[in-house]
């Protein structure tokens, strides 16, 4: 039998394959992903509203919420500013809105439309150019 491999986990405990892992553990790995469902590596939730088609986004902000303009909760998405050249960003529809984003020359998807009506449907775009993002991938999880 080969040895057993020991793994370190962020909070200096270490546990080895085949442990079963205390529910304390668990659970701070658990809000170390948190409700963002992609952990530290997007950094926090923000909340955007989608004005005439485009949304305004800060250069730091990589994990956005989209809200419609207005009620009902329902907008199309055809532009992202703010974004600095090779910067990825995970885009989500807000709780309840339903999000069109919008295939053409700002945002360069896979050929088709991305309807997005569930708060855990997710789109990850690279910025191109100034106001340019390209398609990286995309999950409809409703």
């Amino acid at each position: 039998m080969g040895q057993l491999r020991q793994q370190e986990l962020g909070n200096g405990s270490q546990v080895q394959e085949g442990d079963l892992m205390p529910e304390e553990i668990i659970n701070g790995l658990l809000q170390d992903v948190g409700e963002s469902g992609g952990g530290s590596e997007w950094g926090a939730v923000v909340t955007v509203t989608i004005a005439s088609g485009v949304a305004s986004v800060g250069s730091s902000n990589r994990n956005i919420r989209l809200d419609a303009e207005g009620a009902p909760a329902t907008d199309s998405l055809t532009q992202i500013t703010g974004l600095e050249i090779g910067q990825d960003i995970r885009i989500r529809p807000a709780s309840g809105g339903y999000i069109t984003v919008t295939d053409g020359a700002n945002l360069n998807l896979t050929g088709v439309d991305f309807n997005m009506n569930d708060s855990k449907d997710v789109m990850v775009l690279e910025c191109t150019a100034a106001g340019v993002c390209d398609e990286i991938s995309r999950s409809s999880n409703d």
